[in-house]
């Protein structure tokens, strides 16, 4: 196997989504390199006083936009975008005196870029006017905040922003569509506390999850892209359900043919995603009896003999150890 040249970057080289370009940052530059040669195709010159360095306590990000034309250098301080069409030309978002914290996330939406605040607040920088404008606040305290929101890609398909919010103990789902700061829809759901927004892969569904304490009532709910509903599971019926004390899904996750829960009690459940029916349910791994390995202690007399004394099958607790005698080891 033959080894490429090496790359010198201060942070991951980041390929382009076409494969074609390596990104890769120094102090002084970002430079864009050619993958099938690895010859530099573009460079950026950096500001000093914005400088990301290895010692920085702030980690920059390469993202790159989807159609691999341009890269945007993130870090919690300001965000740049860089055209390779156009290397005179850049896009810088600074943020301030930061009153909104620290950048956390970024991400192209049409002409735009979309930047999330460490806080939850979410703006769209219009970059042919350079100004930012505030669209909303995301749901926090649900872990990651790039759960609570997401853009449709599909080939051949508009993209579109979807918000997870939370006005006065309600969740709201917001739609926006590129080159627009005002909502298309906004529509009040049904959950407790709601966790995930998820796009599935086709694009034609949002699932929302909604926290493992809403059990036994509905755990997800499913609406189309231009945010109407369609099902939730499991389905809501107008009988009283009894009283339960399990838990709901901890976690979702799309694939081409299936929307996948991660329940509570290791299982995971396949739903369909036409009717969103339970499909399958895998449960959890069993470790078999023969599967489980013997676990012996060596044992050394004074005399340098060798034993070793048969604990029982693993795992063993450490803890359980009794402290050794001055003839073993």
């Amino acid at each position: 196997m033959n080894a490429s040249e090496v790359i010198e970057s201060t942070t991951y080289a980041s390929p382009s989504p076409d494969g074609h370009y390596i990104a890769g940052l120094t102090p002084n530059h970002l430079y864009v390199y050619y993958t099938s040669s690895l010859t530099i195709a573009c460079s950026f010159p950096l500001d000093h006083l914005n400088t990301p360095t290895t010692r920085s306590v702030e980690a920059p990000t390469l993202h790159w936009t989807p159609c691999s034309l341009s890269i945007i250098l993130q870090t919690s301080s300001y965000v740049s975008l860089h055209s390779l069409a156009n290397t005179s030309s850049r896009v810088k978002i600074a943020n301030g005196s930061a009153s909104l914290g620290r950048i956390a996330s970024v991400d192209v939406f049409g002409e735009d870029v979309v930047v999330v605040w460490e806080f939850g607040r979410v703006g769209i920088f219009e970059v042919g006017r350079g100004r930012v404008t505030e669209i909303g606040e995301l749901k926090t305290g649900i872990g990651s905040l790039r759960s609570a929101w997401g853009i449709r890609r599909v080939k051949g398909k508009a993209e579109v922003l979807a918000l997870l919010c939370r006005t006065s103990a309600t969740d709201i789902l917001s739609l926006l569509l590129p080159s627009s700061t005002t909502p298309l829809t906004t529509i009040t759901l049904p959950t407790i506390d709601a966790q995930y927004l998820a796009w599935s892969p086709s694009g034609k569904w949002i699932s929302i999850l909604d926290t493992s304490l809403s059990a036994p009532n509905s755990a997800v709910h499913i609406y189309t892209a231009d945010g109407n509903f369609y099902r939730s599971y499991p389905p809501q019926t107008s009988i009283p359900a009894e009283e339960t004390y399990t838990l709901g899904p901890l976690r979702q996750a799309w694939g081409p043919s299936n929307l996948a829960l991660a329940n509570a009690d290791g299982s995971i459940t396949l739903l369909s995603t036409t009717t969103f029916s339970p499909v399958c349910v895998l449960d959890p791994w069993t470790i078999a009896e023969d599967d489980i390995t013997a676990v012996y202690r060596e044992q050394v007399s004074g005399k340098g003999d060798r034993s070793w004394a048969y604990l029982g099958n693993g795992p063993i607790d450490p803890n359980s150890f009794t402290r050794p005698s001055a003839n073993t080891n």
